[in-house]
């Protein structure tokens, strides 16, 4: 059991290094560079926590904010029960601060942007991710989030996903691009099976009005494809497929400690020619160095 005290701030950075500690982080090659990714959207726990810090009821003496991480799920437990007005059905839109100056306190820190957006912002992140959205389970003594960290998309598309964040697209717009692009194409029934609440022709109807898709065939067996222009961006020759890639070589560099052009062709099964670009790619951008000239060449993890 580990404990965190002291100003909310500390408090704050405690309870993040204490996630951080106890959840997998993920280092994937992205655009050339190695990065990590955290197993949940980094931004979600931390507005579970300043959720629990502003709101909690701290009348009730002898109780403690508690976090606990499992291997699938991160559950915050906060005593006292919702304030005021506010639900599970209308958290995301209402907003009743408890402790208003607490709340006034996490603003002028910069720890809280504006009031009321952080049960939303949580939703939204994890639907970027398609990730489940978090539960709240509430009773007459405390409010606990559970963020489950199961998803379709393997991390690799979880971060292309998030790449396309600046285009507001709706949940079900980014599930039919992540089928499209993971399985060739798309259909209204494909969709149902994942969402069978959701009105799938009406979705894969906008994401073509929006050049996200484009559909071939007729109606009724029509099929929905990723448009050129999403191709370009994130299909068989874009951002996901080369990050599996590149991480592919970057794990055979650390597991030899070195490969060359051809070892590393046989390992993707590609050409000579698009592994070594690959390769030097991933040199250009410091993920690895290399020795020697043409045939000879070996590549090194970076010292």
């Amino acid at each position: 059991m580990e404990e965190c005290t002291g100003p909310l701030s500390r408090v704050l950075d405690c309870c993040l290094d204490f996630i951080t500690r106890h959840t997998r982080q993920f280092e994937i090659v992205v655009r050339r560079k190695r990065e990590t990714i955290s197993e949940y959207p980094e931004a979600v726990p931390r507005e579970a926590i300043l959720n629990a810090l502003a709101h909690r009821d701290y009348g009730l003496v002898g109780t403690t904010i508690d976090i606990t991480v499992w291997d699938n799920r991160i559950e915050v437990q906060s005593p006292g029960p919702l304030p005021g007005h506010i639900t599970v059905d209308n958290m995301r839109v209402e907003h009743y601060s408890r402790n208003p100056k607490i709340m006034r306190v996490l603003k002028t820190m910069g720890l809280v942007e504006e009031y009321g957006e952080g049960v939303d912002r949580m939703h939204q992140e994890m639907e970027v991710r398609l990730m489940e959205p978090p539960i709240f389970n509430v009773t007459t003594d405390s409010v606990t989030v559970t963020l489950l960290n199961r998803s379709i998309a393997s991390v690799e598309d979880q971060v292309w996903l998030a790449m396309l964040g600046t285009e507001q697209l709706s949940a079900d717009e980014r599930l039919a691009v992540f089928l499209a692009q993971n399985e060739m194409t798309v259909t209204p029934r494909r969709l149902r099976q994942i969402r069978p609440e959701s009105d799938a022709g009406g979705i894969l109807d906008v994401a073509v009005t929006k050049g996200l898709l484009v559909r071939t065939g007729k109606r009724g067996g029509s099929r929905y494809e990723l448009s050129l222009e999403m191709r370009l961006r994130v299909g068989a020759t874009g951002i996901a497929a080369q990050t599996r890639k590149q991480q592919m070589l970057i794990e055979e560099i650390h597991r030899r400690g070195s490969i060359s052009t051809a070892e590393g062709t046989k390992l993707l099964d590609e050409s000579m020619a698009t592994t070594r670009s690959l390769l030097n790619g991933l040199v250009q951008e410091g993920a690895a160095r290399a020795e020697g000239q043409t045939r000879a060449r070996r590549y090194y993890p970076f010292d």
